[in-house]
């Protein structure tokens, strides 16, 4: 289970920036999309998903004492809930620097494609989903003591999933 993860994790490090590098070339908001940090973004994003995925295949392997479940519960959640948490921070700051450029910024349409997702008709699915359901709610869950735990890791995972899918 434990090659199947891997080889799931870096499936979905490719899959994460390749997805988003697609929608550049269709969405009409293209300057919303383009700047220095906009690859560092992706790889941030892959980073999450592939330490989210991962953190949900060592859930697995915990909850069904699959073969080296101990050191799993022992070594790999913390270690995986450690990760999560960077790869959640570094991503929110990556995110808040962002929107902030896409206020301040004076390209023709990225004001315009900023305010939509911060209060307009995207406001929802961003601050909801992206923020609360894919950053905020993960964050909490890694760092509060009483969901340090492989069913705690889980649910941050998945929730950053949900998050990551939706950005």
């Amino acid at each position: 289970i434990h090659q199947w993860a891997c080889t799931l994790a870096a499936c979905m490090a490719i899959l994460a920036p390749a997805t988003l590098g697609a929608v550049f070339g269709v969405v009409a908001a293209r300057p919303f999309w383009h700047g220095p940090f906009t690859p560092i973004l992706m790889v941030a994003s892959a980073f999450v998903s592939g330490v989210a995925l991962l953190g949900i295949v060592f859930y697995a392997v915990v909850r069904f004492r699959r073969a080296g479940f101990e050191r799993s519960g022992r070594l790999a959640i913390p270690g995986l809930r450690l990760l999560l948490g960077i790869g959640l921070v570094a991503l929110a700051v990556l995110i808040a620097r962002h929107m902030g450029s896409g206020l301040l910024g004076t390209e023709r349409g990225l004001r315009v494609a900023t305010e939509a997702v911060l209060g307009g008709p995207l406001a929802i699915q961003f601050w909801g989903v992206r923020v609360g359901i894919g950053l905020a709610l993960p964050m909490v869950l890694i760092v509060l003591p009483a969901t340090r735990t492989p069913v705690g890791l889980f649910a941050a995972s998945v929730a950053a999933l949900i998050g990551v899918g939706v950005d």
